[in-house]
């Protein structure tokens, strides 16, 4: 990632994935298919990416040794940063299972089935969210702070674009539930609802923690990341304790994740040159798209005739509200690919 070499890292990626399939597969076949063979199989497959890694970057690796004063102060300076690089990151992986933490100790184990549910799809975009966000860092710290600002600038309604467009995929995935998997109906309005903390989350992680450690603001990172969960946590209890439902905890997971990107946004608004009227402009452009989200469920019965309500209102908010930044994408996007022609 620091070199920039996301084919290659892509490839290792997907390379190790394939040896871990296959392992399985060789297990599954020959009768050994149990926990421990699948750790040590995932350790295989870990550790033949490691191998190849290792080789490539050889001349890295096994160049000129480094004196011993210096290598401790590079790795002093490492350990100061990285400490709450590392706490942070822990802060995001809670965060983001906090609500399942809090299901799985106060419902009983269907209940908790039905929320897992629900979560699937918006844990499958977070996994794109993770592959942007570790292309995007590196480049962040190669470029100047001007390039930086015009990044944020065109980054957030690309992000919140990409989210309003990935709502839609709710409406085909009812139907689905619905006939294929009807025991799992109730995790719908769940689905619903957390689908919706994917833009709050993508802004979270591919913007804003990336902005924080481009300008080496970790400690704020760690540090607002964990007043965050803190807050998570009680809005989780209280909604189980208040309403003892789980679209109580889903919705206090929405809340949380408004909540984190507002601290976030006011905390880098001197770096990225963002004013209080542009959050709330934010703010209003991303509660239009969930109004609209929202509001298709409820006009129709039939989920294509929802997808269709929705993607209108997705069209007039998008026309209204961020004419201007599309046509600044667009821009940017033809700009590059003449550059690259």
């Amino acid at each position: 990632m620091a070199v920039r070499k996301f084919k290659l890292l892509t490839a290792v990626n997907v390379g190790r994935g394939l040896a871990f399939l296959i392992l399985i597969v060789l297990l599954f076949a020959s009768g050994y298919l149990n926990y421990q063979y699948v750790i040590l199989a995932s350790l295989t497959a870990f550790l033949l990416a490691l191998f190849v890694l290792a080789f490539w970057f050889r001349q890295y690796l096994w160049g000129e040794v480094p004196s011993i004063s210096s290598l401790w102060a590079y790795g002093k300076e490492n350990i100061n940063i990285g400490i709450f690089v590392l706490l942070g990151n822990f802060v995001v992986v809670l965060f983001l299972t906090i609500d399942r933490l809090m299901v799985s100790s106060f419902f009983p184990i269907e209940q908790f089935a039905i929320y897992a549910f629900g979560l699937v799809a918006a844990m499958i975009a977070y996994t794109f969210v993770g592959a942007v966000s570790q292309v995007l860092f590196p480049n962040l710290s190669a470029m100047t702070t001007e390039l930086r600002t015009r990044a944020y600038q065109l980054g957030k309604p690309a992000i919140i674009l990409a989210w309003a467009a990935i709502l839609t995929i709710y409406f085909p995935l009812t139907g689905l539930i619905k006939f294929y998997l009807p025991h799992y109906v109730a995790s719908l309005p769940i689905m619903q609802i957390l689908l919706c903390t994917v833009g709050f989350g993508s802004l979270i992680q591919i913007l804003h923690i990336s902005f924080y450690l481009a300008y080496r603001k970790q400690r704020q990172y760690f540090l607002w990341g964990i007043t965050a969960l803190a807050l998570s946590a009680m809005l989780n209890i209280l909604a189980i304790k208040i309403f003892g439902t789980l679209e109580s905890v889903a919705i206090a997971t929405l809340i949380s994740f408004v909540i984190w990107y507002i601290i976030n946004e006011l905390s880098l608004s001197s770096a990225v040159g963002e004013s209080n009227s542009e959050l709330g402009r934010g703010l209003v452009i991303m509660g239009s798209y969930l109004g609209g989200f929202w509001l298709a469920s409820f006009l129709a019965d039939w989920f294509i005739a929802q997808m269709f309500i929705y993607i209108g209102f997705f069209c007039v908010v998008t026309w209204l509200l961020l004419r201007s930044e599309i046509r600044q994408l667009v821009t940017v996007a033809n700009s590059i690919k003449s550059h690259r022609g």
